[in-house]
This record gives C-alpha cells, sequence and structure tokens, in this order.
C-alpha cells in the first residue's frame, strides 16, 4: 500500500468528488488524511494501486504531490518549529531538495519538503507531519 497526496483549493464536495473518481474506476481507498489551511486541502490517500489512482486524477485535473514530498506546518517561516526541522534534518544527514509554501492562513503557513530521503525523515518528523493516513 502506498500513499498519494492530493494538493487542491478547498471546498464543499471535494472528498466527495475523489472518492468517487477512484471508485469510478474501481480503486479502493485504504486509508485517507485531510488537513487545510487557508483556501487549499491536503488530503491523502492509501490505495494498493497507487500508479493508477495517480494517474486517474491527474487524468481529472488534480495536482499530485511527488511521493519524497512532504507537509508540515509551521507558525513562521523564521521561528522556533523551522529552526527544529532543520536541525533534525541535518542531525540526520537528510538533504532538502526543494521547499515550498504552499497555503498560508491565520495559524500559519503549510510548507512542503522534498527530501533526499523520505522514509528517514518521515520517522524523525512523524508528529509534524501533515499528509498522513488513518
Amino acid at each position: 500500500m502506498k500513499t498519494i497526496t492530493v494538493v487542491a483549493q478547498d471546498k464543499v464536495g471535494l472528498l466527495a468528488e475523489l472518492s468517487y473518481i477512484l471508485g469510478k474506476s474501481k480503486i479502493q481507498i485504504d486509508g485517507i488524511g485531510v488537513e487545510t489551511a487557508g483556501e487549499k486541502a491536503i488530503i491523502s490517500i492509501s490505495t494498493a494501486r497507487p500508479e493508477r489512482a495517480e494517474e486517474i486524477l491527474q487524468n481529472n485535473g488534480y495536482d499530485l504531490s511527488r511521493s519524497r514530498e512532504f507537509f508540515i506546518k509551521s507558525s513562521d517561516l523564521q521561528g522556533p518549529e523551522l529552526l527544529e526541522v532543520t536541525k533534525i534534518l541535518r542531525n540526520h544527514r537528510i538533504k532538502v531538495r526543494e521547499t515550498h509554501v504552499v497555503a498560508k492562513d491565520r495559524d500559519g503557513y503549510v510548507l512542503s519538503l522534498d527530501v533526499d530521503r523520505p522514509r528517514a525523515a518521515y520517522k524523525f518528523l512523524e508528529p509534524m507531519i501533515l499528509n498522513k493516513t488513518s
């Protein structure tokens, strides 16, 4: 089972729309996690057929994150939370390839991080990561 992550404009019925599209193509959702920030929704979907699910969602106009990418929330871009993340990654020799601000709301920022060792990063940053499934 693998998790794919959809980044979309948050709207009423978004989960129903994704479920319908995948269900119509006989893709079973084994787990789902949702986080919102501002007008963005970050939806993590676990499925046994991730490649097919990715293809179907992309063909229906949805943006997907890369497999090495994960999302964290920080109250600001220069505060102690982000400093802690960079320290953890540095201490475990995990390199950040790219980072982007995905969304901003009154509580802070959602950042995407693309790293060279995603499993290790996930292990050490797990409490901070948004795109998890249940």
